[in-house]
């Protein structure tokens, strides 16, 4: 499991990069990595200011670890640099046409 939880971040790339390993991630709540899947998909949001919903995040990750790696492995091709580049070409052709 991988547990960073910020005061303030934007997106946090260390997030991406830990699920292409199959680690499930416990990140904050409302900042950058929060959002980009849906809650207890890949992992959890935290407030970054409480020890016990921290604490209880991680006995949730450590209970549904299989599950939460196999989502990890499959979800982590979001920020596969192919499918981004594919996604900035998509935006420059609408913009441009």
């Amino acid at each position: 499991i991988f547990i960073m939880p910020s005061l303030s971040e934007t997106f946090g790339l260390v997030y991406a990069e830990a699920l292409t390993q199959g680690l499930p991630v416990i990140y904050t709540k409302g900042q950058g990595f929060d959002g980009h899947f849906n809650e207890g998909e890949v992992g959890y949001s935290v407030r970054s200011d409480s020890s016990d919903d921290i604490a209880n995040r991680i006995l949730l990750a450590v209970k549904n670890y299989d599950e939460l790696v196999n989502r990890c492995v499959r979800l982590c091709k979001k920020f596969d640099w192919k499918h981004i580049t594919n996604r900035y070409i998509q935006i420059y052709d609408e913009v441009l046409c």
